[in-house]
C-alpha cells in the first residue's frame, strides 16, 4: 500500500478536507474514521465494504463510508485512488488500522468482510454509498469544451457541510469563477494553467492546487486536462459568481 497527503491532516482537527492519492496492490486495508471518507478510482479495482454491503469500483466511480463505520477496502490486482476526508472539527482520532497482502481467493472474496464493525448492531446504520462513472458533459451548448459532472450533489441544492466532489475537464478552452468556499483541484491527465490573484502556475497529472474562499481564479487548457474537483464546505449555501468561458 502506498500513499502521500496532499491537504494532509491535521491532529487539533479540520474544517474542510483531507486528500491523499493512494493504492493497493495485491492487498487490503481496514480502517475506522470518525468522519465521512470518499474514495474515486483512477486507476484498477477497488472492492469496499462496509455496514454489510460490498461493492466494486471500476475507474471513474466514487464510493462514500459514512463517519462512524468500519471501512474495508481491497484489490486483488491493483487500485490508484484519490481520497477525501470530510471535516472533522474536533480532530477525534480513526482507530482499527489493519493491512494484510492477499495471498489467496478467500481473503480476495471474505465471506464476512465487515464481521468487526462496532456500530452493525445500531438501528439505522449505513453501508457503502457509491457513484458510477458517467461521461462529463458541458452545463450549456456554448460552454462545449467545459465538460463535467457534479458526483457526490450539485451545490446548486443548498448548503452543505460535507466536500462536494466533482469531475470536469477543459480542451483547447478556459473557465474562470469565483467561489465562498475552498476549492481544490487534482489533475488526472493532460496540462492545466492555473492564475490566481497575478501568480501563475503550470500543472501535470499528479499535481495539485487549492484555491482560497473568494479567489477569482482562471483555469485554462490549451490542449487538454482532466481535473477531479473537490469544493469545500459552505454551510450558508452562499452563490458563486464571475463564470467565464472562453475557446482557445
Amino acid at each position: 500500500m502506498g500513499t502521500r497527503q496532499i491537504v494532509p491532516i491535521c491532529k487539533d482537527g479540520w474544517g474542510n478536507y483531507s486528500i491523499s492519492e493512494w493504492d493497493l496492490k495485491a492487498a487490503s486495508w481496514q480502517d475506522f474514521h470518525p468522519h465521512s471518507e470518499y474514495n474515486m478510482v483512477l486507476e484498477g479495482e477497488l472492492f469496499v465494504a462496509a455496514g454489510g454491503d460490498v461493492k466494486v469500483l471500476q475507474p471513474g466511480d466514487v464510493a462514500r463510508v459514512p463517519a462512524g463505520r468500519m471501512g474495508r477496502y481491497w484489490a486483488p490486482e491493483y487500485a490508484r485512488m484519490v481520497g477525501v476526508y470530510g471535516p472533522n472539527p474536533e480532530g477525534d482520532a480513526s482507530a482499527g488500522f489493519e493491512y494484510w497482502a492477499l495471498d489467496n481467493d478467500a481473503e480476495i472474496h471474505p465471506a464476512d468482510p465487515t464481521a468487526e464493525d462496532p456500530l452493525e448492531h445500531l438501528p439505522g446504520f449505513t453501508g457503502v454509498e457509491i457513484w458510477r462513472a458517467s461521461p462529463n458533459m458541458p452545463e450549456r451548448p456554448e460552454w462545449d469544451r467545459n465538460r463535467g459532472r457534479f458526483i457526490t450533489h450539485s451545490p446548486q441544492s443548498g448548503p452543505w457541510n460535507d466536500p462536494v466532489l466533482s469531475t470536469w475537464e477543459l480542451e483547447s478552452a478556459a473557465w474562470t469563477d469565483r467561489h465562498p468556499h475552498t476549492e481544490f483541484n487534482f489533475v488526472v491527465a493532460g496540462e492545466l494553467i492555473v492564475e490566481v490573484a497575478g501568480e501563475r502556475v503550470v500543472l501535470h497529472a499528479g499535481d495539485s492546487v487549492e484555491i482560497a474562499p473568494g479567489q477569482l481564479a482562471r483555469y485554462s487548457a490549451p490542449e487538454f486536462a482532466h481535473m477531479v474537483g473537490v469544493y469545500g464546505p459552505n454551510p450558508h449555501g452562499l452563490v458563486s459568481t464571475d463564470f467565464h468561458y472562453e475557446s482557445i
